[in-house]
């Protein structure tokens, strides 16, 4: 599992050989969280808590990059 950045220690991460649709990991004090890539809704852990805006505006910010790290981390064939 990659961590990609860990902005104020919470970390963001994609696994590899993971389900689709592409989204990410936030790992955190609060819990586990799994984010769409496509729309940023959360798609598994509840409400997002505020503190979490950081990692949500710097994923938005990198969407592309974190499609094509997606992408390259769950090819298949």
């Amino acid at each position: 599992m990659p961590t990609i950045i860990v902005i104020n220690g919470l970390k963001l991460c994609i696994y590899g050989d993971d389900h689709a649709p592409p989204h990410f990991h936030i790992l955190g004090p609060d819990g586990h969280f799994q984010v769409d890539l496509r729309s940023f809704s959360i798609l598994e852990g509840g409400r997002l808590p505020q503190h979490y805006r950081a990692v949500m505006d710097w994923a938005r910010e990198h969407q592309h990059d974190l499609l094509a790290k997606w992408s390259d981390l769950n090819e298949r064939g």
